[in-house]
Order: C-alpha cells, then structure tokens, then sequence
C-alpha cells in the first residue's frame, strides 16, 4: 500500500467514525426527547420495547465505533512506522511522531463516552417517568 493511501484511508475511517458517532448522537437525543415527551405515559411493556430498542441501537453503533477506532489505531500505527522512516514522505504527518499510547486510547475514550451517554440517558428517562415532565406547561 502506498502512502497517499495508508493516508487517504486513515482519513476516510477518521470521517467515517465521525458519522458513526452523529449516527449515535442522532439515537441518543431523539430518545431524550422521547423521554421528555412520553416516558411518563408509556406502559412497563412499551418502555422494554423503547429501552430495548434503544439498547440495541446503541450496542450496534458501539460495535462499529470500535472497530472502526481500531482500525485508526492501526493505520496510525502503519503511518507511524513509515513515517520514521529517512526517505519518507510522511514524516510531516502528525501521526508520525505521535506518542503511540495517546492514538491506542481513543476506542477506549469513544467507549467510555458512549457507556456515560447510555447512562445519563437512561437516568434521565426514568427520572422522568417516576416524576412526570421535568418542566411543567
């Protein structure tokens, strides 16, 4: 593989962990405004089903996020080596003389956003489904 592609693919997954993680943000508000809107009024049957749905679609989004995010680690670490390289064209690259501790962290940063949103979302909706709407109209 050449460089200009090790390069054009690592921002082509870079883009395409970017709209995975609009694709899990789109879910997560769309079910807090569920939350605010009808958590109080659904059934113990509907709120499985809206949990449950938004269980999965967030297992599904987390499953593609991190293998996407690894392979960014990957392709980092590819750039990486080459670019150490004397007769490389990479060596301007940031990922050429990043420490490799700090890119092997990020499927482990978007996992951990990913568990916290899932959390607080979850707080909030049965938060407001024991308290009724947070704002009174």
């Amino acid at each position: 593989m050449s460089e200009f592609e090790l390069v054009y693919l690592f921002d082509e997954s870079a883009a395409l962990l970017g709209a995975q993680m609009d694709t899990f943000l789109t879910i997560l508000f769309a079910v807090v405004a569920a939350a605010y809107l009808v958590a109080d009024k659904l059934t113990k049957t509907m709120v499985y089903v809206a949990i449950g749905l938004f269980t999965e679609a967030t297992a599904l989004v987390g499953f593609a996020m991190y293998r996407t995010s690894h392979d960014l680690v990957n392709l980092a670490g590819e750039i990486r080596s080459l670019g150490q390289t004397n007769d490389s064209a990479l060596a301007f690259h940031t990922l050429a003389n990043e420490p490799a501790l700090i890119m092997a962290s990020v499927p482990w940063l978007f996992m951990g956003l990913l568990a916290v949103s899932y959390g607080a979302v979850l707080l909030l909706f049965f938060h407001v489904r024991a308290r009724g709407k947070l704002v009174s109209t």
